[in-house]
């Protein structure tokens, strides 16, 4: 509850100095409290961003799993290379559109952690828009994927959703 110098009832006989001094200490108090309270506003604010950050990315990565089943799937179970070539690319084309699409989630992050998203996005969407220009499916089937990736482990999305949800 904040207290301004006309609300306060001073007992009588103090003087005016007493008084103005006792104001100026009430005044402190609520900028002090006000800044804490701006902090914890500016951090409940950049908790959310990264909550919807990390929401909207682990569905980008669900549609990019989802495509890149499908095509293994059309590989594996009929050998239709044509049906796996379509995936593999419709796969990189939701990664070649993540810096652009979270764009908007980004800007409200801290100056430090939108630049770091901003950089690691736009590496993902750098590599998957060379794969869709050079038309190669193996590097279509290769992005987000790190050089000694084993099976069953994160690929580098994954990670940086991982990074997210420790914040």
């Amino acid at each position: 509850m904040s207290h301004h110098a006309s609300q306060v009832q001073f007992p009588v006989g103090i003087d005016a100095v007493s008084r103005l001094n006792h104001a100026r200490a009430i005044l402190r108090k609520d900028e002090e409290n006000s800044v804490s309270h701006s902090d914890f506003t500016q951090k409940d604010s950049c908790d959310a961003s990264v909550t919807a950050l990390r929401a909207w990315l682990q569905s980008r990565q669900d549609s990019i799993k989802e495509h890149e089943n499908k095509a293994l799937a059309a590989l594996r179970d009929s050998k239709d290379s044509n049906a796996y070539y379509q995936h593999m690319r419709e796969r990189a084309q939701c990664i070649a559109s993540l810096a652009e699409d979270g764009a908007a989630l980004i800007a409200p992050l801290p100056a430090d952690m939108r630049e770091e998203m901003q950089t690691r996005l736009e590496a993902f969407a750098h590599g998957a828009r060379a794969a869709l220009r050079i038309d190669s499916v193996f590097y279509m089937s290769a992005l987000l994927y790190p050089d000694e990736h084993k099976a069953g482990e994160p690929d580098n999305m994954e990670r940086l959703i991982g990074e997210l949800a420790g914040l």
